[in-house]
């Protein structure tokens, strides 16, 4: 599964934040970041070192309502060892993040029993009401 968003960089602590490309999120990953032209001023100003992004695991940290920046964001997406990137999610983005998240989970393998034993256990629930 893969989902495309478009994510603004925050500059300053006064939560001004600046629009720099496409963030695609596959499974567990973030992919790639297909990059607005004006990205040239982001990797002068930080770090050459972090463009393009390189594939690594995420994690999506949901802003509540009262934070200032949630009137424009309503999301983070902290990329590990990289940037913190700010997006507006709607309902249908988050199921996905969070379904994507979900099968990846399911595949580790010290987590597969614990997805049969729940399945089967469903099962035997369902049979025991009939």
């Amino acid at each position: 599964m893969e989902l495309r968003l478009e994510v603004d960089l925050k500059l300053d602590k006064s939560g001004n934040s600046f629009p720099c490309g496409t963030l695609i999120l596959m499974n567990n990953k973030a992919v790639k970041l297909i990059e607005h032209s004006n990205t040239n001023f982001i990797i002068q100003e930080f770090s050459k070192e972090a463009f393009p992004i390189k594939p690594n695991n995420y994690e999506v940290e949901y802003l509540h309502k009262y934070n200032l920046i949630s009137e424009v964001h309503n999301a983070t997406i902290q990329i590990k060892d990289g940037f913190k990137f700010y997006t507006k999610l709607s309902q249908n983005e988050k199921f996905k993040i969070k379904w994507m998240v979900l099968v990846d989970w399911s595949k580790q393998p010290e987590n597969t029993w614990k997805v049969f034993i729940f399945i089967t256990a469903t099962i035997l629930a369902i049979i025991g009401l009939i």
